[in-house]
């Protein structure tokens, strides 16, 4: 193991995401360098020391500045009238009730012509369906010929 590769080996095993293989392989090339070993002496005490401080707690008033400063950047964007177009029917209880029961009738009223196309309709299918019901005449007008005398 080169020490740069050693290296990525100490942020792995700080994060805990070292498997055994490399652990090994890591502590042989420890042995034989005492450059890495300073390191990893270096880091293990950084890592200590962050630990062990205190996370910060945002103010309601840093919060409110943070969100309003994200809010401004995303608004602020070419495309903001189409973000608040989309987000309108999820953002105005009427609005989003009228359109769950359009989409809900649009949804029935298709289904409801779609059953009488096919199962109400279907045997009225026009000439054709004449000429399956037992029209013979009808049915062979493409070899019908005029008669003699209207000739």
């Amino acid at each position: 193991m080169t020490c740069d590769e050693c290296f990525e080996a100490f942020s792995s095993a700080v994060d805990g995401e070292l498997n055994l293989d490399d652990r090994e392989s890591m502590n042989e090339h420890l042995e034989s360098c005492t450059d890495c070993r300073h390191l990893q002496d270096r880091l293990a005490s950084l890592s200590a020391e962050l630990k062990l401080q205190p996370f910060p707690e945002p103010t309601s008033a840093q919060v409110k500045t943070l969100a309003n400063a994200a809010l401004a950047g995303v608004q602020s964007t070419r495309w903001g009238f189409l973000r608040r177009a989309l987000r309108a029917p999820f953002e105005n209880w009427p609005l989003k009730t009228v359109l769950r029961f359009s989409t809900f009738s649009l949804v029935t009223v298709l289904t409801l012509l779609s059953g009488i196309g096919r199962w109400l309709l279907a045997p009225y299918g026009g000439i054709e369906a004449a000429a399956r019901k037992g029209l013979p005449s009808v049915g062979d007008w493409t070899h019908w010929t005029p008669p003699l005398d209207l000739l």
